[in-house]
Order: C-alpha cells, then sequence, then structure tokens
C-alpha cells in the first residue's frame, strides 16, 4: 500500500556521482565517481553563470566540461564527465530545455527528460551532478497509450479532460488499486465535515486499536497523542499512513464510507485487511472471499481485536484476493470530489508543482498492484484526470511505471495552453 513515488534526491559533500539508468544505459556507464578535493574559493571577478544554461553547456559541448566544474575537480574526473555527457547526447538527443522544478533540475532532451540533482559554487561552477530518473518524451495521446498499456497484460488506463474521454481502456474494469481506495474514505470524512458532525479542526486522542502497520509514522507514536481530523486526513492521503486511515474509519463509520466503495462490500480498513493477509489466516481468507457482504461484515467484527501479524508474516500473493478493488473511472469521480481539500495538495506525485496551477494525486501499490490517480488543473483550460492502474501476477517494476507515467504527465503539460 505504498503512498507515493517522488525521486531520491542526494546530497554529495565529497564527491560528485553520476548515474544512468533506463534509456541510456547502454550508451554510458552506470556509475562515475568524481571525488572532489577541498572547495577553491571562487575568484571575486569571476562571472556567475545560470545553473541551467551550465547544465545546457555540458551536454551541447561536452568537451567544455572541464571549464564548468568548479576549481577542486580534477582533469581525468572531468573527462569522464565530458565521456558521459557526450554519450547521454546521442541517445537522446539535443537539449532543448532546463527547468528547476521540485528542488531538482529537469533536462529536456529531445527523447526523454532527465532529473538531476545538481550543485554550483557561488559562481554556478558544478560541484555536483546526478542523474535520479527518466522518462521518455511522449509524442502523442496514442503513444502514451501504447506505452502503458504495454506496462502489463492487465491494464486499465483513463485520461480524461473536462470530464470527457481523451484516452480510455478497461477504464471501467475494477482492478486491485492498493491505497487508492482512501480516496473513499476522504470523501465520506468531507462529508461529516459538511453535516457538521466531524470539524477539521477538531482533536482526536490516538487510540491503541487503530494502530496499523506502515506505510505511515502514526503506528509508532504514542497513544492518546492529540491529533486534529485534518492532520490524520493529510497523513492519509499524502503518506498513505494506514494508522490515520483507520482512525478515519473509526470516526467516520463504515457504512459513511460504504457509500463510495463501488462494490467493495464490505469496505476493508487496512488493519483488517493486514489481518486478513496474515499467512496463517488462509482458512480466514478463503471463508472471506466466499462469503456473502452480511457474513463478510460479521466476521470483521470477529477479528477487529486479534493481534496485528509481523511484517513477515503478511502474505505475498500478487495481487493478494483481500484487495479494494476499483475502476479507472470511478477513481476519477473520487479524485474530482475531493481534489479541493488540503490533504490533496501535499504531495503532488509525479507532476512538477510549477507545472500546473493545482495538483491532486493519490497512488498505491502492492504486490503486483500498482496504481495513480492524478486530477492535473492546467493554467488555462479544464482539468485533466489521469488514472492508470497496473495489476500482474508478480512484483512490478515501478521504476519503469513510474517513468512512463511521469513521460505521460509531461506531455499533458507540454501540450495544454
Amino acid at each position: 500500500m505504498a503512498a507515493a513515488f517522488q525521486g531520491e534526491t542526494v546530497r554529495v559533500v565529497s564527491c560528485c556521482r553520476l548515474t544512468q539508468t533506463g534509456a541510456w544505459r547502454a550508451a554510458a556507464v552506470a556509475f562515475l565517481g568524481l571525488c572532489l578535493g577541498a572547495p577553491l574559493a571562487a575568484a571575486d571577478d569571476a562571472k556567475p553563470r545560470d545553473p541551467a544554461a551550465v547544465i545546457t553547456q555540458l551536454f551541447q559541448n561536452p568537451d567544455a566540461a572541464q571549464s564548468l566544474l568548479a576549481p577542486s575537480i580534477d582533469q581525468t574526473a572531468a573527462e569522464k564527465l565530458a565521456t558521459v555527457a557526450r554519450q547521454v547526447s546521442r541517445a537522446l538527443g539535443p537539449v532543448d530545455g532546463v527547468d528547476y522544478v521540485d528542488w531538482k533540475y529537469r533536462i529536456r532532451f529531445a527523447k526523454a527528460l532527465a532529473f538531476v540533482d545538481a550543485e554550483f559554487d557561488p559562481q554556478a561552477r558544478l560541484t555536483s551532478f546526478r542523474i535520479l530518473r527518466e522518462a521518455p518524451r511522449i509524442q502523442s495521446l496514442e503513444q502514451a497509450e501504447k506505452l502503458v498499456l504495454g506496462l502489463s497484460d492487465k491494464t486499465a488506463l483513463l485520461i480524461e479532460k473536462g470530464g470527457k474521454d481523451l484516452a480510455a481502456a478497461e477504464a471501467d474494469t475494477p482492478l486491485a488499486v492498493g491505497s487508492a481506495f482512501k480516496l473513499s474514505y476522504l470523501a465520506a470524512l468531507a462529508d461529516a465535515v459538511k453535516a457538521g458532525r466531524l470539524a477539521w479542526a477538531q482533536l482526536v486522542p490516538l487510540q491503541a486499536k487503530w494502530r496499523a502497520l506502515p506505510t505511515g509514522i502514526l503506528q509508532d507514536w504514542p497513544a492518546e497523542s492529540p491529533m486534529t481530523i485534518e492532520a490524520l486526513a493529510s497523513l492519509m492521503i499524502s503518506l498513505s499512513d494506514n494508522t490515520a486511515t483507520d482512525a478515519v474509519m473509526d470516526l467516520v463509520g463504515r457504512d459513511a464510507i460504504q457509500k463510495y466503495a463501488y462494490g467493495n462490500d464490505p469496505i476493508l480498513s487496512p488493519r483488517e485487511y493486514l489481518v486478513l493477509s496474515s499467512q496463517g489466516e488462509a482458512p480466514l481468507q478463503q471463508r472471506f472471499l466466499a462469503a456473502s457482504p452480511a457474513d463478510r461484515a460479521g466476521m470483521l467484527k470477529s477479528i477487529a481485536t486479534a493481534p496485528l501479524p509481523q511484517t513477515g508474516e503478511i502474505g505475498v500473493v500478487a495481487p493478494s484476493p483481500i484487495e479494494w478493488h476499483y475502476s479507472a473511472r470511478q477513481l476519477c469521480t473520487l479524485i474530482e470530489q475531493v481534489h479541493a481539500l488540503p490533504a490533496m495538495q501535499i504531495n503532488t506525485g509525479l507532476a512538477a508543482r510549477s507545472d500546473w496551477s493545482e495538483i491532486a494525486f493519490k497512488g498505491g501499490g502492492d504486490h503486483g498492484v500498482f496504481n495513480i490517480t492524478t486530477r492535473l488543473a492546467p493554467k488555462e483550460g479544464p482539468a485533466y484526470c489521469v488514472s492508470v492502474t497496473v495489476n500482474g501476477d508478480h512484483d512490478l517494476n515501478e521504476t519503469q511505471l513510474v517513468s512512463v507515467l511521469t513521460g505521460l504527465v509531461f506531455y499533458l503539460h507540454d501540450k495544454s495552453p
């Protein structure tokens, strides 16, 4: 039940690292360390340069790499950097722009995007450079659909603009979606606040019975810690906190959430999912799956006080038969309802905050399960909803999934007014 898919940033103090993956893995070395000596003071009369221009020049003219680096980087390291830049440029084509987005640089090559952690001295000379991840430059919706549907034999795709389909494949087929189900909890919570039954600023003590296993952080917090309803909602969505989700279930009530469950009857809490997924509970799983909704509800009452399994006791069937199943269209309906809530604005997923006027995001993942659902409002014009679910009978290549879907999100930005 993973939450988000954002590139890891690495700060390198004494060593400059370059790593390449994916599209140009065959064209460039896998790891290059540029070890630095003690930083040298910049000359007082040196003219500062624009970091984006420095990165562009590195790939446009790799032979000039030495002149772009801080004086502390020796010639051997500069030559290695030049070799890598030359290979990357041949593989990905020319650079047509560099942006600074969400604390990292985004290089727009002709054939791909590269997200880079780079540091500079006061004169904009490189002191560290690392390619974090990459994504394809998608040229059409047809190409995007082909790439997405090629991710697995069981894939659902929906791209809407202003509520109208731009691309759809199996968009009405329910698939396992992992933590994307938490959109339904948020919708029910918003209803309870609107009706006056709860308030966003209301304080509640963290209860031991809500404790679940990660993802999240609240499972490690002391019982009775005061939490606002708003904080629980924000952690449930932005970090996919399972303990916060169980809290919302208890505060709102299953019946209220069931309104948004779309056939997941009864809808499970994370804690119930974890108990049912325990390897020692295989007979209970089978009885649960074969039971009617009413009988399932009775079984859930019987496990309400069951101890949580250890992490290693959770089954690894891909995907688990105990899951939450939603169609891409149902998820787009849910995110449209809750997109404006503050909890939806924290984790931007695969989109750059500066590219859009508003981003709402929720993802989900498990063994053999991957989903992203995001609502993207451009600077002008109607909003997009993108929902992609991938199921497989094995653990999925999340790096590949993130790469393709990042390319899709950027394509929509690039083609928006």
